[in-house]
């Protein structure tokens, strides 16, 4: 079977995690190139034989790189003629399923979550990289001393969209990133109601993808949901009870 199967998905194989280092690697010098304006909206990209000569490596990084950058929205491949930077600007409007977010209820947001997050924590604990997770341990002290809701928020929001982009999958980045309004709502609340209690989770994951235990960090995030979500329905029981009163 060609590349790797999805029953080895969180394997901790040597060699399997060189190429994706090396694709992780050269998806952020691209991407940084990009930001930087070397390569303009609608230019093309070196082509793959280029990019292996300048990276010193072969087809499979490279390719990796390409269609990450691909999946999140920033390069577009067309047969026959390369890869090309993607102008903003013509990028196809979100569906009105995203759009819509006000729509969405706190039970559906948490059950949306638990299956997402759940893995995407298995994933990170086998896919971050070393300064990802100093980023994310940053972010956790930044909500353990946060002064004030705001800070709280940003550190909360920050934490969870780190893990996303651990994962290197720009599929699960790209929700994310279209589900930041409602995620971020709900950090809001979080903070709101748990105050950093949140903090102390988000230590135990990292624990765990410090520790490149995929199951683990699949627990300790299954519990920081469920936590949360028993909070949440705490607070709605009490809101009802006093709307009646």
């Amino acid at each position: 079977m060609r590349g790797y199967s999805i029953l080895r998905l969180y394997d901790n194989h040597p060699l399997e995690r060189l190429f994706m280092k090396k694709g992780d690697r050269i998806a952020d010098t691209l991407r940084d190139r990009i930001a930087r304006g070397e390569w303009k909206p609608g230019e093309r990209i070196p082509s793959e034989a280029e990019l292996c000569r300048e990276f010193g490596v072969s087809r499979q990084p490279v390719r990796s790189a390409i269609d990450q950058l691909t999946a999140q929205g920033i390069l577009l491949a067309e047969r026959g003629r390369g890869t090309f930077v993607r102008d903003p600007a013509n990028t196809a409007p979100r569906s009105a399923l995203f759009m819509n977010q006000s729509g969405f209820s706190r039970a559906e947001l948490y059950e949306f979550r638990r299956i997402i997050e759940t893995e995407t924590a298995a994933l990170a604990a086998v896919r971050a990289d070393p300064r990802t997770i100093d980023q994310l341990k940053e972010a956790a002290s930044r909500l353990e001393n946060a002064a004030d809701m705001e800070s709280s928020v940003n550190a909360d929001t920050d934490f969870h969209f780190l893990l996303a982009k651990s994962t290197n999958n720009g599929f699960i980045i790209g929700v994310y990133d279209m589900l930041k309004e409602s995620f971020s709502s709900m950090f809001r609340f979080n903070v709101e109601t748990r105050g950093q209690a949140g903090a102390k989770e988000h230590r135990q994951i990292i624990l765990a993808i410090e520790s490149r235990d995929p199951q683990l960090a699949r627990k300790s995030m299954e519990q920081h949901l469920y936590n949360s979500m028993i909070n949440a329905a705490g607070q709605d029981m009490r809101s009802r009870s006093e709307s009646t009163n």
